[in-house]
C-alpha cells in the first residue's frame, strides 16, 4: 500500500464519505443557508490511470450540478497554501465534514457540522466557532 493510500485511510476518506474542500470556511451564514451543501464532496473511491498508474481520488460534488470530479491523491491530501489562502484555518485541502482542528469530535460518528452540544462548546472555548455557525 503506498503512502497516500495509508493517509487516505487515516483520515477516512472511505468510499461514501463526506469531505468539505477548504473554501467552505470562506463562506457567510447566508451562503450556507441558501446551499448548505456548498463545498461537500461525497468520495467515489480511488482510481488508477490506466497509463501512467497514478492514483486518483473521485468524488462526487453535493451542490450544484452532481458532477464526478478527480484529481491526483496526492494533490487531494495536500496542505492548504496559506500563502496564496491566508485566512484560511484548515490544515489540508480536504477533511471529513465534521472535522475541526484539535477537535475532540474529529472521529465522531454522527456526522453533524457544529450541530453535537459538546463540539459547538468545545470551539466556543478554543475559539474556533466559525462565523458561519448557525445554531
Amino acid at each position: 500500500m503506498t503512502d497516500d493510500l495509508i493517509i487516505a485511510s487515516n483520515r477516512e476518506f472511505t468510499v461514501g464519505a463526506i469531505v468539505k474542500h477548504f473554501k467552505r470556511e470562506t463562506l457567510t451564514k447566508e451562503e450556507l443557508e441558501k446551499n448548505p451543501n456548498m463545498y461537500l464532496y461525497e468520495i467515489v473511491g480511488i482510481a488508477e490511470h490506466t497509463e501512467t498508474k497514478e492514483l486518483l481520488m473521485v468524488y462526487k460534488a453535493l451542490y450544484g450540478k452532481p458532477t464526478l470530479c478527480a484529481r491526483p491523491l496526492s494533490m487531494f491530501l495536500s496542505e492548504v497554501d496559506h500563502k496564496k489562502y491566508p485566512n484560511i484555518k484548515q490544515k489540508y485541502r480536504f477533511v471529513p465534514r465534521d472535522y475541526v482542528e484539535g477537535s475532540p469530535c474529529n472521529n465522531c460518528q454522527c456526522h453533524c457540522e457544529y450541530g453535537c452540544k459538546e463540539k459547538v462548546d468545545w470551539a466556543k472555548a478554543n475559539g474556533t466557532l466559525p462565523a458561519t455557525y448557525i445554531g
